[in-house]
C-alpha cells in the first residue's frame, strides 16, 4: 500500500454532532506527512458556537464547505485508505453528513489503540503519540493532529501485529471482534472529562484551554503516571505480557497502583491499578513485608 496513497483526516467544528453542526476547518496529509488539504470554512447555517481555536469571527470570511466538496471527493476516490483518530464515529461522519462520499476502507486508529489493552472505550490522541515516542504536537492544531494520528498509524502497523499487502490491511487475530464505542459510552466520558475540567478549571476552563494552560497542567501531571514513563520494552510471562515503565515502587504506589505480584525472575514486580497492569524493576527493595505471588494472591489480572 503506497503511502501517498493513505489519508489521514483531522477537523474542527461548531460542536460535536455530525446530525447538527457543522465543519469549521479540514486538515489532510497523506503517508509522507504531505499537506494535501487544509482549509478553514464558514458554517452555512450556524452562527455561534464555542470551539477553542476558531471563533465566529475568524470563520466570518471563510467559504463553505461545499465551495471545496469537489476537490475533497476527488482526494476521496483517490485514496486506498483512510485513516483518522475517532475517525469513524467523528470526521467520516461529519464529511459523509456534508454529502461526501467515502468509498474506501477507514483504519480508525483510535479503536485499534484502545484494543491494545482489551478496552471498549477510547483512549485520548495524546496517550497513543506517548506510546510511540510522538508527544511533541500542538495538540490545538488540525495538522498536527492529523500527523499525530498517521505517526500513531505507522505505530500500530509496526508493532501491533497487523499484515499489510499492497491492498488491504489486516488485523492480529486477538483482535478481532473488537467493538466500537457506542455514543453513550463515548457522551458518558466526554461529561466526565468537562466536569473534571470544570471543576479544576471554573467557569473559564475554555480560555485557560484556548492559552494552552491545560496543556502545561497535563505536562506536570505526567511526571507520576507510568503511561508516560514506558520504556518501550516488554517483559514476558508465562500467564501474560507487560510493559515495563522506569517509575520507583514507591511512584506507582503515589500513582495508585499497588503490587500486584512477584514475576519468577526475582528482578520484577507487577503493578496495578485495577484497570492497567505494569513491569516495575526491582531495586534496592528494603520491605520486610512478603510480596506476594500470583499463585496467593488470589487476585485476576
Amino acid at each position: 500500500m503506497r503511502k501517498e496513497k493513505v489519508l489521514c483526516f483531522d477537523i474542527e467544528t461548531t460542536g460535536n454532532s455530525p446530525l447538527r453542526d457543522e465543519i469549521l476547518q479540514l486538515t489532510v496529509v497523506n503517508g509522507n506527512r504531505q499537506i494535501m488539504f487544509n482549509e478553514y470554512f464558514r458554517p452555512r447555517w450556524i452562527k455561534d458556537w464555542e470551539n477553542p481555536v476558531i471563533t465566529p469571527a475568524d470563520a466570518s470570511q471563510r467559504q463553505t464547505f461545499s465551495q471545496s466538496s469537489t476537490q475533497l471527493q476527488r482526494l476521496l476516490f483517490n485514496a486506498d485508505l483512510i485513516v483518522g483518530y475517532n475517525c469513524e464515529r467523528y470526521s467520516l461522519a461529519f464529511l459523509e453528513q456534508a454529502g461526501l462520499s467515502v468509498p474506501v476502507p477507514s483504519f480508525d486508529v483510535m479503536r485499534e489503540y484502545s484494543a491494545l489493552y482489551g478496552l471498549n472505550v477510547f483512549l485520548p490522541l495524546r496517550d497513543c503519540c506517548v506510546h510511540y515516542g510522538q508527544d511533541h504536537y500542538n495538540w490545538l492544531l488540525c495538522f498536527d493532529r492529523a500527523k499525530a494520528a498517521m505517526d500513531c498509524f505507522d505505530g500500530l502497523i509496526r508493532d501491533g501485529g497487523w499484515t499489510v499487502t499492497p491492498t488491504e490491511i489486516h488485523p492480529p487475530e486477538n483482535q478481532k471482534g473488537l467493538r466500537l464505542p457506542t455514543e453513550e459510552e463515548i457522551n458518558k466520558e466526554a461529561e466526565r472529562a468537562i466536569d473534571a475540567y470544570e471543576a479544576e478549571f471554573g467557569a473559564d476552563g475554555f480560555r485557560a484551554f484556548r492559552d494552552n494552560d491545560e496543556i502545561a497542567r497535563t505536562d506536570a501531571k505526567r511526571a507520576t503516571d507510568p503511561v508516560y514513563h514506558q520504556t518501550g520494552e516488554m517483559l514476558n510471562t508465562p500467564g501474560n505480557n507487560y510493559r515495563l515503565t522506569d517509575l520507583s515502587i514507591d511512584q506507582m504506589k503515589a500513582a495508585g497502583y499497588r503490587i500486584h505480584h512477584a514475576v519468577g525472575d526475582g528482578k520484577h514486580l507487577i503493578m496495578s491499578n485495577g484497570t492497567r497492569d505494569f513491569a516495575v524493576r526491582i531495586e534496592n527493595e528494603t520491605s520486610e513485608k512478603p510480596i506476594p505471588t500470583k499463585h496467593n494472591t488470589g487476585m485476576k489480572l
